[in-house]
């Protein structure tokens, strides 16, 4: 899964290669698209598969809340995911700037939560998505 542990770029007005972002690649277990918060597929049976295939997280299903990260990429059956720094994320509707957001109910959709959750949202909702600061979990 280590495929990128760069986190710094010096290159101002772009997100690329990754200005303080960490990218890991998984595999899909269902369609995810980009922008996308996903999960880790705690559905599989076996433990190492449920650490390398993803899922759009989904808080209101079982095996599917446990959000790791954002889909940035994908080709295939493999997904990039943005699981620190800055991403373009799918939110819903009443998300502000400031928001701690974490897994919904709507799957590959993050809201606003109370607790810490997987990412801060540097701007609010506007056409779907948001910017945000994604959290590490790893």
């Amino acid at each position: 899964m280590a495929t990128s542990n760069l986190v710094q770029s010096l290159n101002p007005g772009t997100s690329f290669p990754s200005n303080r972002r960490r990218i890991e690649t998984f595999l899909k277990s269902s369609t995810i698209v980009e922008g996308d918060l996903v999960a880790l597929d705690l559905s599989k049976t076996n433990s190492a598969d449920q650490m390398l295939y993803i899922v759009p997280a989904n808080s209101g299903a079982s095996n599917t809340g446990l959000a790791v990260g954002v889909a940035l990429k994908i080709y295939g059956d493999k997904v990039d995911v943005v699981i620190a720094g800055y991403a373009s994320c799918k939110v819903g509707g009443a998300t502000a700037a400031g928001a701690n957001l974490d897994a919904s109910a709507a799957a590959g959709i993050a809201s606003t939560v109370t607790h810490e959750g997987i990412a801060y949202a540097i701007t609010g909702h506007a056409a779907g998505k948001a910017n945000v600061f994604v959290k590490s979990r790893f």
